[in-house]
């Protein structure tokens, strides 16, 4: 289970970088 956790919290990370360089690149080219 553990693992699967870990699973979890990477995905959340990973898709809170992908927001972040979208939210970013917004405020660049806005």
């Amino acid at each position: 289970h553990l693992q699967k956790y870990l699973d979890f919290l990477a995905l959340k990370l990973n898709s809170s970088e992908d927001w972040f360089e979208k939210l970013l690149r917004y405020n660049v080219s806005g």
